[in-house]
């Protein structure tokens, strides 16, 4: 599943979020996010609504909205909107407002902070109701990075966003970028890294596989690169569900009785560790028949 968690949220211009959307799918995405910015107080629930392609009804799916993973009817088929909040800090008690028990955690699919000093940036890594750690990449980075701090957010489950619309900007901008790219791959070895366009233009909008060239040129594997806007945003978005699923507690569920399309959200370690599971049992049960028959014997 290829993802793009970040594109600019514009209530007021809902055609061009249709194109965006559009254009998502042309490029073989099956998931896009929904970027607010909050910054200082928050006062109020805010509240996000999903953007239907078409006024038509499928037949196979409505156009009913889904409270974390939202589907588009028309257009891919399974494809999701998720809705998502970036909060930038101004000070130490701007945190007060975006707590645990904040509501407007609960209203948001993903919720990442954006931190301006290295004061901030070492409360983002030691928190974990947060999913993604974003930075302006038209601005140099104004503080020193630190392994250890990333080391705490990687613990907490916490993915660092590069916004790879900075690169298509002018000169000077893409400067500065790349050497904040380059940085952030440095320091994170690599790890948790996630590539989001950050863009509300189609123009600036790539497909997933130049995506993953563009991270070969600041020494990021292909693979990883791959990564970073697959798996590492699926890790995300279920970061981001536990969060709302009253603190971490979800609905326990056999995995043989959960949809195959929904199966990536438990990944791949938990599958492997119920198929073994499951061959152990099948051996164990083997093993009392066979004895069962020995004792009739």
């Amino acid at each position: 599943m290829f993802c793009d968690l970040y594109l600019k949220y514009n209530p007021k211009n809902k055609k061009q979020m249709e194109k965006l959307i559009a254009m998502a799918i042309k490029l073989n995405y099956d998931c896009v996010a929904f970027n607010q910015n909050f910054t200082g107080k928050i006062t109020e629930k805010s509240t996000f609504e999903p953007i239907i392609l078409n006024e038509k009804k499928d037949q196979e799916n409505s156009t009913k909205k889904i409270s974390t993973l939202r589907l588009i009817s028309d257009g891919k088929k399974g494809f999701k909107q998720l809705s998502r909040m970036t909060y930038i800090p101004s000070s130490n008690n701007d945190f007060v407002y975006l707590n645990r028990s904040s509501q407007i955690l609960e209203t948001f699919d993903i919720v990442a902070i954006e931190p301006k000093t290295k004061v901030f940036f070492d409360k983002c890594c030691e928190i974990s109701y947060i999913d993604i750690i974003t930075f302006d990449l038209n601005e140099k980075i104004d503080f020193q990075l630190s392994y250890k701090q990333i080391k705490q957010a990687i613990r907490n489950g916490i993915f660092f966003e590069i916004r790879y619309s900075s690169l298509l900007g002018e000169t000077q901008i893409r400067r500065k970028a790349m050497n904040n790219i380059l940085n952030i791959i440095k320091y994170t070895k690599g790890k948790n890294i996630i590539f989001s366009s950050g863009t509300s233009s189609l123009m600036e909008l790539r497909g997933p596989y130049d995506i993953m060239n563009l991270g070969t040129l600041f020494d990021l594997p292909f693979e990883k690169g791959k990564l970073s806007i697959s798996k590492n945003c699926e890790s995300a978005i279920s970061h981001g569900y536990l969060r709302k699923t009253f603190n971490g507690i979800v609905e326990q569920k056999n995995i043989e009785e959960i949809d195959e399309k929904e199966k990536w959200e438990l990944g791949e370690q938990n599958l492997n560790l119920n198929q073994n599971s499951n061959q152990n049992s099948n051996q164990n049960t083997n093993q009392n028949e066979n004895m069962e028959i020995e004792k009739q014997k």
